[in-house]
């Protein structure tokens, strides 16, 4: 996260999108919720906490909707319960 902060404070023309994921263990909405929730977290913590600009960062929850991973064995889900930071070109 320092590297970030420090890359956005630096750069202040960049933009980032974080995007939150879920595996698919539970249902739909739930994962949907779970994963807006992650990505708003870490959005939360850079605006707080690192003192980001907000118009630097965008959040965005895909549920179960994009896994990396096969969501059968357990270690599937676990590698699907995940955020994403990629920067955004405007």
């Amino acid at each position: 996260m320092n590297k970030i902060i420090r890359v956005l404070k630096t750069f202040p023309g960049v933009r980032i999108e974080i995007k939150g994921q879920a595996g698919s263990t539970g249902d739909d909405m739930t994962n949907q919720v779970l994963s807006v929730a992650r990505a708003e977290k870490v959005a939360k913590s850079l605006i707080e906490v690192g003192e980001v600009a907000s118009d630097q960062i965008t959040s965005r929850g895909f549920g179960e909707t994009r896994p990396v991973a096969t969501n059968e064995p357990r270690e599937g889900r676990a590698k699907n319960r995940m955020g994403e930071i990629k920067t955004v070109n405007e």
